[in-house]
């Protein structure tokens, strides 16, 4: 599935290189997210949705890996990056 996802990818003309010089999210990157963001939405079953057959590996798409939002207080503010 992700090799397949790469290629429709490329197919699309979707460059492997963001211009920030980052790669593009892989196919389980974009899972990942879509999970989490369903979660967020509450009463979804991402597990099912997924399609993963233990809730063991519905919660290894729940990890954001470094990507969560980081809050910074600039004086009185606090914004989300």
């Amino acid at each position: 599935m992700s090799h397949a996802f790469t290629e429709a990818r490329s197919l699309a003309g979707i460059q492997d290189t963001l211009p920030d010089g980052k790669g593009t999210p892989t196919f389980h990157e974009v899972r990942s997210l879509s999970k989490r963001l369903y979660k967020a939405q509450g009463d979804v079953d991402t597990e099912t949705l997924l399609g993963h057959a233990t809730e063991r590996m519905s919660n290894l798409y729940d990890d954001p890996r470094g990507a969560e939002a980081i809050n910074v207080r600039v004086g009185a503010h606090v914004q989300t990056k």
